[in-house]
């Protein structure tokens, strides 16, 4: 029987992140690295974890794959508005959102 070659889940799961960063920034959506929902912050899962991030996020690749070096378990955000020509309705249905 020959070993599972697959990369163990965590690393799959942030190779993927990394891509999909990556993906998204090549569709011209600038992004930015969130702190993951297990993160040791005041907003888990909706954290960015750069300074004045609307003007740091980025589609430059070097930038991108610097910051999941740095934080390979990142979440992806993508700006919103004129930048990326995205829009978003977030309703939350738990709080009384309709």
């Amino acid at each position: 029987m020959h070993p599972d070659p697959s990369p163990p889940v965590s690393r799959a799961h942030r190779l993927n992140l990394r891509r999909a960063a990556l993906y998204y920034a090549g569709l011209g959506w600038p992004v930015v690295p969130v702190a993951p929902p297990d993160a040791v912050v005041v907003r888990p899962g909706k954290q960015p974890l750069v300074r004045d991030w609307p003007a740091a996020a980025s589609t430059a690749v070097g930038q991108i794959r610097a910051w999941w070096r740095q934080w390979p378990d990142a979440n992806i955000g993508i700006v919103t508005g004129p930048r990326s020509g995205l829009g978003i309705l977030d309703l939350d249905v738990d709080k009384g959102g309709a």
